[in-house]
């Protein structure tokens, strides 16, 4: 009877992923991809689907491709064919997945049409790679050889999920010369160098190095020009060339290593149509860059040095009319002005604020950005009591005090 009852619902189930339109259809069968029970991250799936050509920003002049993404996700929602997550104060979509009947509708799909290969290399029967244009590789380690594994030339994206400490050569980047989407999460370079034959790989759209053993880029990634999406979240001091960065007018996501070699010297003023920008250090560029970067929407930035007041800040920030989370770090200067009014900017959209900078006082209420949401204050060694300023920002939800934040004597 159960299987009765599964095979109908299964049935109904098929029929309604073959009703969806096109470009949603992509969307839906791109999940599959993901091992089971995975939470996808939805900032990271809008990116690989605007890099496959799935969303068309074209179509949506002047909005994010995050937006565009959420739009897509939402029409999935209200088909019942995902689970997803948002966040308690954005209520922006933050995760999703497939539950297992619609996930079993998913597979099946995909395969019918060669959509997607996945490889398990805990599964003892992990099928061998097909012709599919796109292959995700799940629990990849250091048994696991991308030279000898992947040899498909016409292959357009590889993902590399819960994997770590595999290896890759320059073998592999001179194969693969049609690539769009590239997740190198986890992978190790000889020597920690990224193999000049990257720069081969001009069709692509989406490449993440995120937590990879690497400590030199070549110049030849300049020749990546297409890159939408780039993530250099690695935990080692990195050098790069000074010039890699110019020509990649398209980047609307770019994540930098926390620590640079300091010879580094970034030029980012190419870079408008920037979505999103994280790790920008004043050590190794200039702020006066993002004075073009309007469409910037995330910004993450570390001062380091005496060079960079509340003014020149200001200035270069105050065209950014649409950031909605901005972060500022300045764990290694500290004035010794007591005086020194702290500062925020009336940016119209800004939702979420953090800010690690020696501040003694808060601004008046008027002077926050009037739909923030979210407010974390850390080594400001607030000097009074932040709370009967914060209390009269009219849409905050959330307030965080880190270490430092209040140095006074008495709190209410």
């Amino acid at each position: 009877m159960f299987c009765i009852v599964d095979a109908k619902v299964y049935s109904v189930l098929y029929l309604s992923s073959e009703e969806l339109p096109a470009y949603l259809k992509q969307c839906f069968l791109f999940l599959a991809s993901f091992p089971r029970g995975y939470k996808i991250d939805v900032e990271t799936l809008s990116y690989y689907w605007a890099a496959e050509g799935i969303l068309m920003p074209m179509y949506f002049d002047g909005v994010s491709i995050r937006h565009i993404a959420d739009i897509c996700i939402e029409e999935l929602v209200k088909r019942h064919m995902v689970i997803s997550e948002r966040h308690v104060i954005t209520l922006r979509f933050e995760t999703l997945q497939l539950h297992d009947m619609m996930r079993e509708v998913c597979l099946s799909k995909a395969e019918e049409e060669n959509f997607v290969q996945t490889i398990d290399t805990s599964t003892a029967n992990s099928k061998s790679p097909c012709k599919s244009r796109r292959l995700a590789v799940v629990r990849g380690g250091e048994t696991f050889s991308v030279d000898k594994e992947v040899k498909n030339p016409s292959l357009r994206t590889l993902l590399f999920i819960k994997c770590s400490r595999w290896k890759a050569t320059s073998l592999f980047f001179t194969r693969h010369k049609l690539m769009r989407v590239l997740d190198l999460s986890g992978v190790e370079f000889e020597g920690g160098k990224v193999p000049t034959s990257i720069g081969k790989l001009i069709h692509l759209r989406y490449l993440s190095l995120y937590e990879a053993h690497v400590t030199q880029l070549p110049s030849s990634m300049h020749n990546l020009k297409k890159l939408l999406y780039l993530n250099l979240a690695v935990y080692v001091e990195v050098y790069m060339p000074n010039n890699i960065l110019n020509d990649m007018r398209k980047l609307t996501f770019l994540c930098l290593p926390k620590r640079l070699h300091v010879k580094t010297k970034l030029e980012l003023e190419n870079l408008v149509k920037l979505e999103t920008l994280k790790n920008f250090c004043t050590e190794h560029g200039r702020v006066t860059d993002l004075q073009g970067l309007t469409w910037l929407r995330s910004l993450s930035i570390y001062i380091t040095d005496e060079r960079y007041t509340v003014e020149t800040l200001s200035s270069s920030l105050s065209k950014l009319s649409h950031l909605e989370s901005l972060t500022i770090y300045n764990k290694y200067y500290t004035p010794t002005n007591d005086d020194e009014e702290g500062f925020v900017w009336d940016f119209v959209n800004l939702k979420q604020l953090k800010l690690e900078i020696y501040m003694p006082r808060l601004p008046d209420a008027q002077c926050f950005p009037c739909h923030l949401t979210t407010i974390h204050l850390e080594n400001c060694c607030l000097k009074e009591d932040p709370m009967p300023i914060l209390e009269k920002l009219l849409h905050l939800k959330e307030i965080c005090l880190g270490g430092t934040s209040f140095c006074g004597r008495r709190m209410v």
